[in-house]
């Protein structure tokens, strides 16, 4: 496993593909989503995000990116009425 800023990535074999050549790994104790950013043009709303994860969202990070409004950043979306 290597740490990236505030990430884990995990290099997997990949040995089993979808009929549509995807290849996904289970969730499990040992790796489990904690969070997820949606992307500033991303028309996905709260709502869709809840329906996919199906309503577990308890330990589950919900985030909206924005643009900065004075720098050429990416940041959090604090007002969640907006998305």
């Amino acid at each position: 496993m290597m740490r990236y800023e505030q990430e884990y990535r995990v290099f997997i074999g990949l040995n089993d593909a979808t009929a549509d050549n995807l290849y996904f790994m289970r969730l499990n104790e040992r790796m489990a989503l904690r969070e997820v950013i949606v992307g500033h043009r991303s028309n996905l709303t709260r709502q869709d995000l809840m329906t996919a994860l199906k309503g577990n969202t308890e330990s589950i990070a919900l985030q909206k990116a924005r643009l900065a409004f004075q720098t050429f950043q990416i940041c959090k979306q604090r007002n969640k009425t907006l998305w």
